[in-house]
């Protein structure tokens, strides 16, 4: 085969859905071609088969558990998980927790002896399970009874368990006119193993069938249907020329095969974003001379798909251009909700496919007709249970004579195309899915949401009280629904979310890149002290002037001048949002400079355009909720790291200038080019140069100097914890004692996987985690424990997927790992690996060089107390855990004092939730990776040594940066009245023993994509100490309300009516400042009393190991009385968006 073809670009419809489904409508004349005779037809089709219908047994189970209750999730997460758990204790785990604390009376009115026998069994397990005396034995009867129950369900839809047993059961059919398409059951390969796996079960089945194919008709022998991700696990356009060559090498032996035999194969259709790339690889085999004769390759057109329509156009040309004839089988697509999902997430203004079912409908109608038209070179075979659809398109084909045939899935729609066989002698194919109860699980899921879905049709026929008209209502009498789902752009509304790119369009993405590379060979700036190179390739990228350090005392003069009049300025908040506009206008530029300077992939940058811009305008809209007499604290500095050299950069401006403070920006000295190319932006939307001040070289001089001078009121720090607590220091030595710093510091982030996960999910979500970025986030995984059952599983498939890693230019679509930041990152990470060798599992292959690639390496350890501190790269320590021990796992990875991120990968809600609760982490994933939380979706940051909180891009954040309402008091303590130690130590220790931070939570539900669930919550900080003049029982008050256990210090008499209740104690005396290093657990101090006493406390507080504490001088509740954990829950991941597609 030797077919040069040009890469297919077929471009979404411009125009919006409604307007391409008028078009459709009058381009197939519609409105005459489905007439009032095929409806009656459609009509008498639900009208016989209800006649003596008798529904399935999943039928029966949907209408007495629907998928819209917990009841019915539950059975859904049973049916995904249950049969591949290799352990009893998992599974009990996962009964327990799925089957009790539910309702079991059947929810539908018509109880058939099934439904009533399974109810009574579920009450009565439900019942037997509360008590734990015979929990034991009831738990292994149970096992027996859902194991063998979901087997029966897997026949139901599953022809056999290999491609023999199937041929086998297919027999029954096949003597009464059926045929059947064999789909080999599996999903997409993760790694090369994969591939070769599912390529020799293509082979086999395709031998298997040899045997049946015995007529020279091609469409009444049986056939196969190949999914090509099975083929190629990385089957996408950012990796195309080599999936495109190495599918189409893969795809020619099996056609060849097919052909020998005269068996059709079936090309079916996945994700949108793969479509073009599949019409390069069918062109390809369309095209080649090998196969010429041959009229069996089939492909799959989805109707959801706005590009369906063409699709068949571009089909039916290449058939014509090269004389072949070609089957097509039409769905209506089954990806529907992960679509959706992803255009939301991609900030699309748009979606790939059609948002509302009638839809698809009618785009289906439309392009049965053109199907139809272009018989002589395509065999159609519509696919669908839907008798409206049915009557349509047999009348349709027979009217016009040519040859077609109708498609069923194996245990749906019997029937109706039983009815439709006997009326009308048609063809009818079973789409038959072939594999092991482990392999079905995700296939059945689909089925199962298909069937459950309110305007299924399926759903309808099995409910007598809708009438036969109603079940098969005419699409095009519907109204068409304009904008019934938010775009990716209106998520947030009435916020505009940031605009992404569908990388999965080739238009999309070749304009993305040409405009790239205007400035791919620009050098920033003319001059200045420091030369930046690129850490991948050494060349230059451009000049930068450091601060001098006279320039940095005027900077500071100038910003304390500037702020009391951009406090009162009212345009503050649409600034900031001119300004998001002009990080959107400039996206080139940006993705160019950050990939050159920063080492940033094309994803990773576009991500990072896009969050800089979220921060924007949710701090814009934070901004304009601000009290009218709110004030700013006055001068800020801002302290941004390498890592994410825009996001974080301009999220910590962003918000200290809504607030309506002054900055001074020290942008980390690796990416000062990035800062300096978005602080021009800042100045060309009119922010005033004394507002927002650009200061540029070390943290050991410029950012010590900026921390170090006595009029900042607060500092933004992102960075590793030992800087943190070096400007803590500065900040308590020399700035007034109420100064805040707000710390984002590192981590040792963990994931658990139970033996509940998914393995597949388990290991996307891990490479992801700590992998993207190379390693270099402060939310990246550091620490994977997996439940020792599934250990090596998960350790086989995670080096085979890290096989498939490319490390080098992050310029080029194709690499998944770039560089490190520096030379001094390299080294240390990679002598880091060398100490650890005798550990290391597995370190990718690269043949990158010249630049700082660190190869991604896997090491075994016991857990993570071998970890000493963050290796801030691209390396994962992994270990296996007993379940009995989970409890264990938790303490060690907060003994480490640690509070960043975590993610867990487990079906069992419970232990999900448990997990989550018990673990002090400020965001916590569940089922999904742990990188790359959403502003105003997610907010971020953690607790203990990984930050102080609040969580940028939350509700608390910006509020944080006005100032608060302060004591003001002379008060300074009388040494001679000095307690002694032991006697605040007793007190302290009483504190604690009689009182616990309160565990009450508020609860935010934050918006985001479909498929999440995104809360944040809100608790109480921990312990407090409060000690000064009478104002400090005010300040005692408002914490012991924030459910902090409280102890007050203070000669000061008890205002009346204090709350008995609050969890306060009060210790009359005097506090020695010195004492408070030697107190555990201190959440946070107030004071009321003089500067020079707050200064005392403040650097004894400063100088305790640990986490930072915060001073308050705050008279009454504060953003700091609390703490934050924000959850992000995949809720899809039991194979469905049951919210959307059910709803």
């Amino acid at each position: 085969m030797n077919a040069q073809n040009r890469h297919i670009e077929l471009p979404l419809p411009t125009n919006s859905e409604v307007e391409q489904l008028s078009t459709l409508i009058e381009q197939e004349s519609l409105l005459c071609a489905v007439d009032s005779s095929l409806q009656q037809q459609a009509e008498s089709l639900v009208d016989e088969i209800r006649t003596g219908y008798k529904p399935s047994m999943l039928e029966q189970f949907l209408k007495a558990y629907p998928l819209n209750t917990s009841e019915g999730l539950s059975l859904m997460t049973l049916a995904e998980s249950f049969q591949r758990i290799p352990d009893a204790h998992t599974r009990n785990a996962l009964i327990l927790d799925k089957l009790t604390n539910r309702d079991w009376s059947a929810k539908s009115d018509s109880k058939t002896l099934l439904v009533s026998l399974a109810s009574s069994g579920l009450k009565l397990g439900h019942a037997m399970l509360k008590p734990k005396l015979m929990r034991t034995a009831i738990l292994s009867v149970m096992r027996l009874a859902i194991g063998m129950g979901m087997k029966a369900m897997g026949q139901a839809f599953v022809l056999g368990q290999n491609i023999e047993s199937a041929l086998k059961r297919a027999r029954l059919l096949e003597k009464v006119g059926y045929s059947y398409s064999y789909d080999m059951l599996g999903e997409a390969a993760h790694t090369e193993h994969d591939a070769d796996r599912y390529f020799n079960a293509y082979k086999n089945a395709l031998l298997a069938l040899v045997a049946r194919s015995d007529s020279s008709d091609i469409a009444k022998n049986p056939g196969i249907s190949v999914k090509l991700s099975a083929l190629h696990p990385r089957y996408e356009l950012l990796n195309e020329q080599a999936a495109i060559n190495e599918l189409t090498q893969k795809m020619l032996p099996l056609c060849l095969l097919a052909k020998e035999h005269n068996v059709g194969l079936n090309i079916d259709a996945e994700e949108c974003a793969r479509l073009e790339i599949s019409l390069d690889i069918i062109h390809a085999l369309i095209a080649s001379p090998e196969l010429s004769g041959w009229d069996g390759l089939g492909i799959v057109v989805q109707a959801y798909n706005r590009k369906s329509y063409a699709v068949i156009d571009q089909l039916y040309g290449w058939a014509k251009e090269y004389d072949r004839k070609i089957m097509i089988r039409l769905v209506k697509g089954a990806y529907w909700d992960t679509e959706i999902k992803l255009a939301q997430t991609q900030g699309l203004a748009d979606f790939p496919v059609y948002t509302a079912k009638h839809h698809t409908d009618i785009s289906y109608l439309a392009c049965a007709r053109k199907l139809i038209r272009y018989g002589e070179r395509i065999y159609p075979q519509f696919a669908t249970h839907n008798a409206q659809t049915a009557a349509c398109v047999t009348a349709w084909a027979k009217e016009a004579g040519i040859e077609f045939e109708l498609q069923r899935l194996h245990g749906m729609g019997e029937a109706l195309h039983q009815q439709i066989m006997k009326a009308n002698s048609t063809r009818c194919r079973i789409y038959a899915p072939v594999g092991t109860h482990k392999d079905l699980l995700a296939y059945l899921v689909r089925r199962l949401l298909e069937n459950g879905a309110n305007s299924s049709f399926v759903n309808l026929l099995a409910d007598e009280k809708v009438p036969a008209h109603q079940v098969v209502e005419n699409p095009l009498n519907k109204p068409k629904i304009a904008n019934s789902i938010a775009t990716g752009l209106e998520i947030f509304k009435p916020r505009i979310n940031s605009s992404g790119f569908d990388l999965g369009e080739r238009k999309v993405l070749k304009g993305l890149l040409k405009s790239r590379e205007l400035f791919m060979t620009k050098i920033w700036g003319d001059s200045g002290d420091s030369q930046v190179v690129s850490p991948y390739s050494g060349e230059l990228v451009g000049y930068y002037q450091t601060t001098a350090p006279n320039e940095i005392k005027e900077a500071i003069t100038n910003a304390i001048d500037a702020q009391p009049s951009w406090q009162s300025a009212t345009h503050r908040a649409e600034a900031l949002r001119l300004i998001a506009d002009l990080y959107e206008r400039d996206t080139p530029e940006f993705l160019a400079l950050l990939a050159r300077e920063a080492g940033k992939t094309l994803l990773d940058a576009i991500n990072e355009v896009r969050e800089a811009v979220d921060f924007l305008r949710y701090y814009a809209d934070q901004t304009d909720q601000l009290a009218a007499e709110s004030q700013g604290r006055g001068v800020s500095v801002c302290i941004s790291p390498w890592n994410f050299p825009l996001a974080i950069f301009t999220g910590q401006i962003a918000a200290a200038c809504g607030a309506g403070n002054t900055v001074l920006a020290k942008p980390a000295e690796q990416t000062s080019l990035v800062a300096i190319k978005a602080i021009n932006l800042w100045y060309e939307a009119g922010v005033p140069k004394n507002v927002v001040q650009l200061i540029l070289g070390t943290g050991a001089v410029q950012g010590n100097a900026l921390v170090s001078h006595p009029e900042i009121k607060s500092v933004i720090f992102t960075g590793s914890t030992a800087t943190a607590q070096r400007i803590n220091h500065a900040l308590a030595e020399n700035a007034s004692p109420e100064a805040l710093l707000v710390a984002e510091t590192g981590g040792l982030n963990a994931m658990i996987a139970d033996a509940s996960s998914l393995p597949e999910q388990v290991v996307r979500d891990v490479v992801a985690s700590a992998f993207q970025s190379a390693g270099q986030r402060c939310s990246a995984l550091r620490m994977l424990y997996v439940q020792e059952e599934l250990y090596p599983q998960v350790v086989e498939m995670l080096v085979g997927a890290m096989k498939l890693l490319k490390v080098g230019d992050p310029t080029l679509l194709n690499t998944d790992v770039g560089p490190v930041i520096d030379e001094r990152a390299y080294a240390s990470l990679n002598a880091y690996i060398a100490e650890q060798k005798e550990r290391v599992i597995y370190q990718v292959n690269s043949q990158a060089d010249g630049g700082y690639f660190v190869l991604p390496t896997l090491i075994e350890v016991n857990g993570i107390e071998d970890l000493d501190f963050e290796r801030f790269g691209p390396i994962l320590h992994i270990a296996s855990y007993k379940a009995a021990r989970l409890s264990k796992v938790i303490e060690q990875i907060n003994d480490k004092g640690y509070g960043l991120t975590f993610a867990i990968h487990s079906r069992i809600q419970s232990q999900t939730q448990q997990v989550c609760e018990a673990l002090h982490v400020g965001n916590c994933y569940i089922n999904r990776n742990q990188i790359g939380a959403v502003v105003g979706s997610q907010p971020f940051g953690g607790e203990g040594l990984s930050g102080t909180g609040p969580k940028a891009g939350g509700p608390n954040y910006l509020q944080n940066m006005v100032a608060p309402i302060v004591t003001q008091s002379s008060w300074l303590p009388d040494q001679q009245n000095y307690l002694v130690d032991t006697q605040v130590e007793n007190a302290w220790n009483t504190l604690i023993d009689r009182y616990s931070p309160s565990v009450v939570k508020q609860e935010l539900d934050c918006p985001g994509v479909t498929g999440e669930k995104n809360s944040l919550q809100t608790m109480a900080r921990g312990y407090w100490l409060v000690t000064g003049d009478q104002y400090s029982w005010e300040q005692a008050i408002a914490s012991a309300k924030a459910g902090n256990p409280t102890l007050l210090i203070t000669n000061a008499s008890a205002p009346p009516n204090v709350d008995p209740q609050l969890p306060l104690i009060h210790l009359e005396g005097t506090l020695p400042a010195v004492t408070l290093q030697k107190l555990n657990a201190i959440a946070g101090v107030s004071v009321s009393a003089s500067q020079e006493y707050q200064r005392e406390i403040r650097k004894a507080l400063a100088n305790r190991e640990g986490a930072i504490v915060p001073l308050l001088t705050d008279l009454g509740r504060s953003v700091r009385h609390i703490k934050e954990q924000h959850i992000c829950e995949d809720t899809t991941a039991s194979g469905g968006n049951a919210a959307l597609l059910i709803g």
